[in-house]
């Protein structure tokens, strides 16, 4: 057994109660009626995009919202300046 041992597993049980974590919160978030989500500011616009466009992953958190069957999402300019219109009206 190397010296690192307990370390290595420290680090394996706090990334395990993080993801637990996280998964107990994406839970709520998906539990609720109604979700609005408040985005400002140009250094915000890729991952908005990549929320709302593109693959639901873990690699980006946000996109599980794409699941919920209703998100009121509320973007400056800035923020929106990567999603483009669609027939209906509404951003994507």
């Amino acid at each position: 057994m190397s010296v690192d041992f307990p370390l290595r597993q420290a680090r394996f049980s706090a990334q395990a109660r993080l993801r637990a974590l996280q998964a107990d919160i994406m839970d709520l978030i998906l539990d609720a009626r109604r979700l609005l989500l408040v985005v400002r500011g140009a250094e915000k616009a890729a991952i908005l995009h990549q929320a709302l466009t593109g693959p639901v992953t873990t690699q980006c958190p946000a996109s599980v919202l794409q699941l919920h069957p209703y998100v009121m999402v509320l973007a400056d300019e800035a923020a929106a300046a990567l999603l483009s219109p669609r027939a209906d009206g509404t951003l994507a």
